[in-house]
């Protein structure tokens, strides 16, 4: 989509996202000034992906009947925005809680750069199967559809994604995303979630 701006006045910003050139036209009288602007459609994540600034963390679990897995996501002195996504075999939850305690922080996960090209790392850590002594408080909790059926291994269709809206997370914060098992068989399941940072 191209927008043309009409300024009564010669002088230009090239401040304008996706600024190309200026204009000048006059009616005989007075002169006005054409700035073309060019909206790119890319969005704050495809920015940062491009700017090697974007990351993935994900994880597939095996979990038994009944039970639940954990994943800590323990930040630094910025901020995190995240969208997450959560996929499973048979009906489950799926909790985030915020200001989490533990005493060990379990297996550390690798953030991937989306850019394959950039060298860039993230200083905020991951872990799964930590060690929790308070999950903290409750931000948001929802059911995880999965396959149909009394046992998980007989159902029908699998888990859908969810957690698409955006979290802006606190620096210097504990948080704990938390996958249950509501079946009464063993099932597979993951999370994963992209972010950047401040």
């Amino acid at each position: 989509m191209t927008r043309t701006f009409i300024n009564a006045d010669t002088s230009v910003s090239s401040s304008q996202p996706g600024y190309i050139t200026g204009t000048n036209v006059t009616n005989g009288s007075t002169k006005f000034c054409l700035d073309t602007v060019v909206n790119d459609h890319l969005d704050r994540i495809h920015a940062r992906t491009h700017q090697g600034k974007a990351f993935i963390v994900s994880h597939i679990f095996s979990i038994a009947a009944s039970t639940g897995v954990d994943v800590l996501l323990d930040l630094t002195s910025s901020t995190l925005h995240t969208a997450f996504q959560v996929c499973t075999g048979a009906n489950s939850y799926f909790q985030l809680f915020e200001g989490a305690t533990v005493s060990a922080n379990g297996t550390e996960l690798t953030a991937i750069n989306n850019n394959r090209s950039a060298g860039t790392t993230t200083a905020h850590k991951f872990y799964f199967t930590p060690t929790v002594s308070n999950d903290g408080s409750t931000l948001c909790a929802f059911v995880v559809p999965g396959g149909a059926g009394t046992f998980a291994a007989g159902g029908e269709g699998g888990g859908l994604p969810r957690g698409g809206a955006e979290w802006v997370l606190a620096a210097s914060t504990k948080y704990l995303c938390r996958l249950t098992n509501r079946s009464n068989a063993a099932i597979e399941g993951s999370i994963s979630f992209t972010f950047y940072g401040n």
